[in-house]
């Protein structure tokens, strides 16, 4: 036999481009299957987070589970972009438009793929800060942006430092997470040591992961954070910052400012926007979830075993509070007597747990509530950052009770704005009489109606999403 006739009978071991194009389909399936599963993984953790009857280990075991879909998506993705240089070639111009449409939009871009080309420059590793009180507010402002970051490119690292005893919260986010007790949580003694402590933990999370950005979350970064942030002078640096200030910063506050790239401010309802200035870059309000996360009204109830033929109110005064006792027991006196009504306390879940005098009043301890949002048709809460932006970004009205007693919040001017815009009711010191009036407001149909279409007009874009985009790279940022 000739050398032709040898060569005619043997396989080269590659596929025909038809088999090529079936395998690159089948690839996507796969991976679009995987990501599915990742997703239900996460929003099951997210609901048994706070649940008593779920153990450590059951928690746990989610999370490696969760993990391991990671591991197998990260695969894929390489697979595929090894692959890459193929697909012009083996599918031509139609079918690999048909592909692309096929795909999900944030793999087509990590493949480099997407009708806009090839995504901006990647970070490879952000490495957060998150200094909390005894609330949960940082903490919840960094999780929203550390969830959008993992959703614009999986393959980000995201590392967490945190004062917050809720650090479980970052593992159902595939985020490595880190923990330092805050002050508050240190014996008296021992509250001097807290700088040093947080400088050397974070000094050794950037010698370990050599970020490629550092996010701060907190009120007034402390030399010793400052002094190891400037460690690495690769990473980017940005400071969110919340505003809303009942003073104007302190002079050290200010200089702190030196020592960052960008001071990001999450926005606020009744602040104007404003243009980007300096260092400084205003964002729209953050919240954790969007309003396409919250469970359905119905089945949002059947969760919470509420009464579908009542009015359901929840009461949500805040970890910070001093008087929450005094607060709690005023709103249940008021609403004990009303008809087809039921009360849901929200605990926080790092919190001592509450008392509640009426035999209808419901307890949930869960994370986040405004998953819930829907089931309730009124609220009387606190007037902090998150709780105010996720009523009016996810459509509930609510009789704001602002805590006075905050050194740098201003919640008193933040529900005064929201009650101006027809979208809430401003209590500050309220009695009996004036928490009844506006309770009766709130959950009258027409008025109710009102303010839920006041919310509706208020609603912004989720600026956790700009938040990850600058942060990426994938948004241009002000000159310094």
């Amino acid at each position: 036999m000739d050398r032709s006739g040898q060569n005619s009978g043997q396989s080269t071991g590659r596929p025909d481009p038809p088999e090529m194009a079936q395998v690159l389909e089948q690839l996507a399936r796969v991976r679009r299957r995987h990501q599915e599963i990742l997703e239900l993984l996460r929003d099951w953790q997210d609901c048994r987070v706070g649940d008593p009857a779920v153990t450590t280990r059951q928690l746990q075991v989610l999370s490696q589970r969760a993990k391991r879909q990671l591991e197998i998506l990260e695969h894929l993705d390489q697979l595929l972009a090894h692959m890459n240089p193929l697909k012009p070639l083996v599918l031509g111009p139609a079918r690999l438009a048909g592909w692309l449409g096929r795909l999900s939009g944030d793999t087509a871009r990590r493949l480099g793929w997407s009708q806009r080309g090839a995504p901006a420059g990647r970070t490879a590793c952000v490495l957060m800060v998150a200094v909390n009180g005894i609330g949960l507010g940082h903490l919840t402002r960094t999780l929203a942006v550390a969830r959008r970051l993992r959703r614009i490119d999986r393959r980000t690292q995201v590392v967490l430092l945190t004062t917050s005893p809720a650090v479980h919260l970052a593992f159902g986010q595939a985020v490595t997470a880190y923990y330092v007790p805050s002050v508050q949580a240190l014996p008296r003694e021992h509250q001097e040591e807290f700088g040093g402590m947080l400088q050397r933990q974070l000094a050794a999370l950037v010698r370990r992961h050599q970020p490629g950005a550092i996010v701060y979350d907190g009120i007034w970064p402390s030399r010793g954070l400052l002094k190891a942030m400037g460690r690495t002078r690769a990473a980017r640096r940005y400071w969110l910052r919340r505003g809303r200030w009942k003073r104007p910063p302190h002079h050290k506050q200010l200089r702190a400012e030196d020592h960052f790239d960008l001071i990001i401010e999450p926005g606020e309802v009744g602040l104007a926007d404003g243009a980007a200035a300096g260092k400084q870059r205003r964002v729209d309000p953050i919240t954790y979830l969007d309003p396409g996360d919250l469970l359905e009204r119905t089945a949002a109830r059947y969760h919470l075993g509420l009464p579908l033929d009542h009015q359901v109110v929840l009461v949500s005064l805040g970890a910070a509070n001093p008087a929450i006792n005094r607060d709690l027991a005023m709103v249940q006196a008021v609403l004990q007597d009303r008809p087809r009504t039921t009360v849901v306390i929200a605990e926080s879940i790092i919190g001592s747990p509450l008392k509640g005098e009426s035999l209808r009043a419901r307890f949930l301890r869960e994370y986040p509530v405004s998953r819930y949002f829907n089931a309730f048709d009124a609220a009387v809460t606190a007037a902090g950052y998150n709780t105010v932006h996720e009523s009016v970004t996810l459509g509930l009205p609510c009789v704001f009770i602002p805590n006075l007693n905050r050194d740098t919040d201003d919640q008193a001017a933040r529900a005064r704005a929201v009650e101006q815009a027809g979208a809430g009711i401003c209590l500050a010191g309220p009695d009996n009489r004036s928490l009844g009036r506006a309770l009766e407001r709130v959950l009258e149909q027409e008025t109710n109606q009102a303010m839920r279409r006041a919310c509706r007009e208020l609603a912004t874009p989720n600026g956790a999403d700009q938040v990850a985009r600058i942060i990426l790279g994938a948004e241009e940022l002000p000159n310094p």
